[in-house]
């Protein structure tokens, strides 16, 4: 049921008008409309607490037009695809008023979570928070921000994982021993410290057992990459990847997976080198592919060129987040109430609503380490 108060007409929003230069035209409307009550349907209204911005709020507000307009609908639009908060009004049985709930925005949805308020549809999105975290987190300090950071990153670090065939048990049950059986395998996340990069380090390491996780990063990322559980991290500003790849697997035998999250092509047209071949088990999967007009001509040629006529020797995927098991979106949680995973948000990478041009700016000038995380409101219930 919903709170004492009256729902308010008005809120905060952010809005985001595509240019070839987004920072200067976003802005936060302090008189927009509340997202109305769906007329049919399960629906839950969220007060939002914490939010965060993924490079995809830039990357598609910077397009020429009519692409904007096509995968999110008319400008302006809200960006923030992640959230946490405390459930106003609902009709989701799963849930009742005053719960905290995290989750996530679909990608092509033009109301984003940078905004008092959201309507999230079906049951789709997310949930309640973990039994644990409440307590946890009173314990160690870890704050709420952090499931306001973590959906798309942790999903775009999980499934590639996941679509890895690493050899790791993928049966999964709510209280029970969720450490991965047996072994993962060899992994290399190329951009170890960014958002994607840092939960995909931790997941190899501390959630699917692998053998070996190493990743790149710049050197002043290196102790960081290192903590989160990377055995080796590699310095792409000191020494060329490729080659420190070849001299890795010479010592230590071939990759079984390799996670782009930078877009690297040059990395896949030399992945033969250091990955298992595809009839061994390796595979070559790109997160993190530039939106231009070049990787639209590189990433047909990776996906589709025969080998025999010069194309890659290597399995290549191109990864999209399109939907989110429950069960995934539960595991996750119950891997952040144990430590498994955290959410890498450094104090400058903290921001109130009021300075989204800032936090986009800070987005936007890329080399960010872990998450830049928003806060819209403070838990007044």
């Amino acid at each position: 049921m919903p709170p004492s108060r009256p729902l308010p007409t008005v809120h905060r929003s952010v809005e985001l008008i595509p240019s070839s230069d987004p920072t200067s035209n976003v802005r936060v409307n302090q008189t927009a409309a509340v997202p109305p009550i769906p007329r049919s349907g399960t629906y839950t209204l969220i007060r939002i607490l914490n939010t965060s911005l993924n490079p995809v709020d830039y990357k598609l507000a910077s397009l020429p037009q009519p692409l904007p307009r096509l995968l999110v609908g008319a400008s302006p639009h809200t960006p923030g695809l992640d959230f946490v908060g405390r459930v106003w009004d609902t009709n989701d049985s799963r849930l009742k008023g005053g719960d905290i709930v995290w989750g996530y925005v679909s990608g092509s949805s033009r109301d984003g979570a940078a905004a008092d308020f959201l309507v999230v549809k079906g049951q789709g999105w997310g949930g309640k928070i973990p039994d644990g975290w409440l307590e946890m987190s009173s314990r160690t300090g870890r704050s709420l921000a952090e499931f306001g950071a973590c959906g798309v990153a942790v999903y775009s670090a999980l499934q590639p994982l996941l679509s890895g065939d690493l050899g790791f048990s993928r049966t999964w049950k709510a209280g029970g021993s969720n450490r991965a059986s047996g072994k993962g395998g060899k992994v290399f996340i190329n951009g170890g410290s960014g958002g994607v990069g840092t939960f995909a380090v931790q997941l190899a390491k501390h959630c699917f057992g692998c053998d070996a996780v190493v990743a790149s990063c710049s050197g002043a990322n290196a102790d960081l990459v290192k903590s989160l559980g990377a055995d080796e991290v590699i310095d792409y500003r000191s020494v060329n990847v490729v080659d420190a790849l070849k001299q890795y697997v010479a010592k230590n035998g071939e990759l079984d997976l390799v996670v782009d999250n930078v877009g690297s092509v040059d990395l896949y047209w030399n992945s033969h080198h250091f990955l298992k071949s595809g009839s061994a088990g390796g595979k070559f999967i790109m997160v993190g592919a530039t939106i231009s007009l070049q990787t639209m001509i590189d990433i047909p040629k990776m996906l589709l060129w025969p080998t025999v006529l010069g194309g890659g020797k290597r399995p290549v995927s191109l990864f999209a987040l399109i939907a989110v098991p429950p069960e995934q979106h539960d595991i996750v949680g119950q891997w952040m109430v144990e430590g498994r995973l955290r959410t890498v948000i450094e104090d400058e990478n903290r921001f109130e609503l009021t300075d989204i041009q800032k936090a986009f700016r800070k987005l936007q000038g890329g080399r960010t380490r872990g998450k830049i995380s928003i806060q819209v409101n403070e838990d007044g219930r």
